[in-house]
């Protein structure tokens, strides 16, 4: 799914800094994103794994494009993992530790606490809440159908009372869908090892782990920056889909992604110091204006005098 682009053009962020290119980013309709509707507050974000078989339903009041017309079978993550790993086992280790990095990277740059929870393998699509049951954010992987099969993968945006799909909703309850990501089993990936940031891979097959992080951005709420034409950072962008996007290995996050993220969820609060630490700190001080006061008494001037 494509979203709306919203563009916000960033003024010059402190006085400390003396100049600074424009940045732009795209949400979806509404501002979608978890947590309190308010922008610029925190959330706590669960997220959960599909387990081998899950299927999809179509609710009744959705569009079709979202559910069966765009999926074939069942998820089928092991398509995945056989590619990045000897075998099933050892590439479902490397897919997690390559899922696990991408929602690091987000959970670093602003205020989201990520939390993995079972699923209970649940089809895509059923109605009904998803605490308890499967994370707010699931991940599998299907057979996409035409015209959908060129892409690698697809991300659903959050939800809050103003988003796009949030008028999708049955008369029994919520649909279970939003944030959710899906690969293309039929698709090919790779966790290029021994590449690092911005090392040349030629975009084939895909980086695993920028692919998910990527991803993870629609999931929380941003969508593809250069819609409203390219400007400022936006090339450097996770989000960034444009010319030239997927021939380097793009794992970190660019200015623009985290003007973008902090705008929906407000930047990673800074820790309270520890309250050893801060006894540490009172003791140094003390320590710190006793000697002070010691040197003064040995060394006393008289008003006028020069200081060396």
């Amino acid at each position: 799914m494509t979203p709306s682009a919203r563009s916000r053009i960033l003024a010059g962020i402190a006085a400390t800094c003396v100049a600074s290119a424009a940045s732009a980013f795209s949400t979806f309709p509404g501002d979608a994103k978890w947590g309190a509707d308010a922008i610029g507050t925190g959330a706590v974000i669960t997220w959960s794994v599909m387990p081998e078989g899950t299927g999809v339903v179509r609710p009744p009041d959705a569009p079709p494009f979202l559910f069966t017309d765009f999926w074939a079978g069942t998820n089928n993550l092991d398509a995945v993992y056989t590619q990045v790993g000897a075998d099933a086992a050892a590439g479902q280790a490397r897919f997690m530790t390559a899922l696990q990095a991408a929602f690091d990277t987000w959970a670093a740059a602003a205020d989201i606490t990520f939390i993995q929870v079972s699923d209970d393998g649940s089809p895509i699509g059923y109605v009904g809440p998803t605490a308890g049951r499967v994370g707010d954010i699931r991940i599998g992987a299907f057979g996409f159908l035409a015209p959908f099969d060129a892409f690698a993968a697809h991300a659903f945006e959050p939800i809050n009372g103003s988003s796009a799909l949030a008028h999708y909703w049955s008369s029994t309850g919520q649909l279970s869908d939003f944030g959710d990501i899906n690969l293309n089993a039929n698709a090919f990936f790779s966790t290029w090892d021994g590449l690092g940031e911005g090392d040349a891979f030629g975009g084939f097959p895909n980086d695993l782990q920028g692919l998910l992080t990527h991803e993870i951005g629609h999931a929380l709420g941003l969508g593809h920056p250069e819609e409203d034409g390219v400007q400022g950072d936006e090339l450097d962008s996770i989000m960034y889909v444009g010319p030239g996007c997927c021939t380097r290995i793009k794992r970190q996050l660019g200015l623009d992604d985290i003007a973008g993220i902090q705008y929906l969820y407000g930047a990673q609060p800074v820790p309270e110091p520890a309250t050893w630490a801060l006894l540490a700190g009172g003791v140094a001080a003390l320590a710190w204006r006793r000697r002070a006061l010691q040197t003064s008494n040995r060394t006393p001037w008289a008003s006028g005098s020069a200081r060396e």
